[in-house]
């Protein structure tokens, strides 16, 4: 519903309603959040009503290119006047009427109101400094994470997050360019990153409005740092070091899941971009994955990018991997959560296709990195060889991939495709061993998978005549490997495939 179009000729008339209200001196200050929460709204909701409120005008109406300003009855005058640095921190500005300023703006810029922003910038040239004042406040890491100013502070992480994003190509305005030098001069990284800590070492102890605030400060956070390209390596260090903290001190909340997610979204993000400069981290990070998985036995999001970020570090150490006790750890983790992925497939029809697919792509994740990890130099990785004996992995991926071949026909027939695709090429990198070939002929499955594997080239369907390709390539390999001890099982194969195989 359009309130401007409900409001037909007196929408002017209310507008310049509020703005007095806003602009009183001595006025209510819930009124004026009241009305700054309208004007948010207009930006998400109400197109109309956000035309009208900005009162843009052509700065020379000859010349459209130079762009917009502020008229005479703009609500955003007032706004970029009640955030003038004199007034914050002061009665002018109490925190909370301070924070209803700050949002809408950021709200614009979530909106991309580019004409709105733009004119906005252009009414003072102190708005980058009135925005970003909050950022430089002494108060202690503890006091500001148990204060309504944080909130603040998040919109206003956002808000210069946003727009570095947006203006990547042709760069920042120079007023927010040497705003962010002295926010880095002043080592206001390494401020809020302990800020950040504590809000994790209150956030489970705190209230649904207070986590609210604490969650939208996390995700301004990982905006702010992954919009900014951090080259010093000893600050992300100290970053990395800080968040880690927060996410082991959280790993047995079962509550703290969407924080976790958060965290572990943005550690994932920064080790990514670097891994072998962290590698100091890899047994936190394992230790974390422990803690969370016997907290719940149950995967979540914030796991998968723990296992993600492990196996971003453990590629950069090349041969030093298997002499790594964690690696030993991280094998067996996989192992482990490998087991609930696939125990899962027997409720599989009861869940939704989003369940499904977060299923399907946990395990390419964790089957891809046992894959990765199977040799070291000196051949078989003896951590993995151990790891997946103890805990029957072959079997249990091979009475899945039978399952899926089975029932390819339904309407998640891609999603069994991808997993049967990795299995497969994981079964194919460790036939070419005999250890671990026997492993795979002791199972006894491979019968039934062969009679199965007819049907993956009923239809030919080109996803799963490439199932069909590495089971030859499987077959042909164990046989190689095995020798004598798999012919029986290889005229088998042939048999029931010949007319396929002519």
């Amino acid at each position: 519903m359009s309130i401007h179009g409900s409001l037909g000729a007196d929408v002017a008339a209310v507008r310049d309603i509020l703005l007095c209200r806003l602009q009183a001196r001595a006025g209510d200050h819930l009124l004026k959040i009241g009305i700054l929460e309208l004007l948010v709204v207009s930006v998400q909701t109400q197109p109309g009503l956000l035309e009208l409120f900005p009162d843009l005008e052509l700065i020379d109406k000859t010349k459209p290119q130079n762009g917009y300003r502020l008229g005479k009855s703009s609500c955003l005058t007032v706004v970029t006047d009640m955030l003038a640095s004199e007034n914050q921190g002061t009665y002018k500005l109490p925190t909370n009427l301070h924070t209803a300023c700050i949002k809408l703006a950021n709200a614009l810029w979530v909106g991309r109101r580019h004409t709105a922003i733009q004119a906005l910038k252009n009414h003072s040239k102190s708005f980058w400094n009135n925005i970003l004042l909050p950022l430089f406040s002494e108060n202690s890491p503890k006091e500001i994470a148990q204060n309504e100013l944080l909130e603040t502070c998040a919109h206003a992480l956002n808000i210069v997050a946003l727009e570095r994003f947006h203006t990547l190509r042709e760069g920042m305005d120079p007023p927010l360019e040497r705003a962010m030098e002295q926010f880095s001069e002043k080592k206001r990284f390494e401020h809020w990153s302990k800020v950040f800590l504590c809000v994790s070492k209150t956030y489970s102890k705190s209230k649904p409005d207070e986590q609210e605030r604490h969650l939208m400060f996390v995700s301004a956070w990982k905006t702010f740092l992954l919009t900014k390209k951090i080259k010093d390596v000893v600050l992300l260090k100290n970053i990395i070091g800080d968040l880690m903290s927060s996410i082991l001190f959280m790993s047995d909340e079962t509550s703290s899941q969407t924080f976790l997610s958060l965290s572990t979204s943005l550690l994932l993000s920064l080790v990514s971009k670097q891994p072998s400069n962290f590698l100091s981290f890899l047994p936190r990070i394992v230790e974390s994955m422990q803690r969370q998985f016997g907290a719940s036995s149950k995967i979540d999001r914030s796991q998968v990018n723990l296992h993600a970020a492990s196996v971003h570090l453990i590629k950069s150490m090349k041969e030093k991997a298997s002499k790594d006790s964690c690696v030993g750890d991280f094998i067996q983790l996989s192992c482990d959560h490998l087991h609930v992925l696939m125990k899962d497939h027997d409720s599989w029809e009861q869940f939704s296709y989003e369940k499904k697919l977060f299923n399907v792509e946990t395990s390419l994740l964790v089957i891809r990195a046992l894959e990765f990890l199977f040799e070291d130099k000196n051949g078989i990785n003896q951590s993995w060889l151990t790891a997946v004996s103890h805990e029957s992995t072959i079997h249990m991926i091979m009475m899945i991939l039978v399952k899926m071949i089975t029932s390819q026909r339904d309407k998640e027939a891609d999603l069994k495709c991808r997993l049967s695709t990795s299995i497969l090429r994981l079964l194919t990198k460790i036939s070419t061993h005999v250890e671990t070939a026997r492993m795979i002929k002791q199972t006894n499955i491979l019968p039934e998978l062969c009679l199965a594997l007819s049907s993956a080239y009923v239809d030919n369907k080109k996803k799963w005549l490439e199932v069909y390709h590495l089971n030859i390539i499987m077959t042909s390999q164990l046989l190689e490997c095995l020798s004598h001890d798999f012919v029986d099982d290889a005229l088998d194969f042939i048999g029931v495939h010949s007319d396929r195989m002519c």
